[in-house]
């Protein structure tokens, strides 16, 4: 039964998801305001998919995550607000070193960037509750109902979670090319095992809602003050976007280095448990 209400969770998110592009596709009237009318219905469809579910079918919320753990998580939450300034980070550092960009390291390109991301952060943690509450606080969980693999079950959720998303670039920009689709698909499953094992190790889903609204908003306020200025060729090489082939990148080796530490602390319990 399990395996039918995972598939209902996936078949309904992504009929919003793709159905309010379909619906859009043919609307003349593309103002800012009705685009985001858009993106907000979508963003908030696994939520609203997650807590129909359990409603309708009685599931239990104890699987969710939605206790805060702050105390004892403080390094996840931690996590959180570093992982968005080592991406940036590390986008900066290779743009210097391939010469493909200029860097701005000024006060008021810094506190431009700053404002900017605080003052997007209220509606992109929202959103990412709207997000969060369904990729890590149902899917993910209730995968590991089905399958002991945390590995698969982090590509699973980054897949769904892929292919649910690539209609808000497309409602966001409809010449969106199907390199830069692809490289968001990419991202999505590095991103899937980062966030899921920020979920499991945490034991609660805020910590992601955190780690996902401290990503957009640092972004969007680094992209948008011009710290770094990228020429039109090398964008989908280096650049802060998140079809960039550099930002793709960082993601998967980070997302590398949380499987290398996983298989090791697998091989330790092994070693401990064969040895008792």
């Amino acid at each position: 039964m399990t395996k039918l209400r995972l598939l209902s969770f996936i078949a309904g998110v992504n009929l919003v998801s793709w159905g309010t592009l379909l619906a859009f596709s043919g609307v003349s009237d593309r103002s800012p305001a009705l685009i985001g009318t858009a993106i907000s219905l979508i963003a908030f469809s696994p939520l609203v998919s997650a807590a129909l579910l359990r409603l309708l079918n009685r599931e239990s919320w104890e699987n969710a995550g939605l206790k805060l753990r702050l105390q004892e998580q403080k390094a996840w939450y931690g996590f959180g607000v570093g992982f968005p300034i080592l991406v940036i980070g590390s986008i900066l550092l290779l743009s210097i070193l391939l010469g493909t960009g200029s860097v701005t390291y000024t006060s008021s390109t810094l506190i431009s960037g700053l404002k900017l991301a605080g003052i997007t952060f209220v509606p992109m943690f929202i959103a990412s509750i709207g997000e969060e509450f369904g990729w890590r606080g149902y899917l993910e969980p209730n995968l590991k109902l089905q399958s002991p693999s945390l590995v698969v079950n982090h590509l699973i959720v980054g897949a769904v979670w892929g292919v649910w998303h690539l209609p808000i670039l497309l409602l966001n920009e409809s010449d969106t090319s199907l390199f830069e689709l692809l490289m968001v698909f990419i991202g999505c499953l590095a991103l899937g095992v980062i966030y899921g094992q920020v979920r499991h190790r945490s034991g609660s889903v805020w910590p992601c809602v955190l780690l996902h609204a401290c990503s957009n908003s640092f972004t969007i306020g680094a992209g948008t003050s011009n710290l770094l200025e990228v020429e039109q060729s090398y964008k989908a090489i280096v650049s802060l976007s998140s079809n960039s082939i550099a930002t793709v990148g960082v993601w998967i080796v980070i997302a590398a280095v949380f499987l290398v530490i996983m298989r090791k602390r697998q091989d330790g319990a092994e070693a401990i448990s064969a040895g008792g």
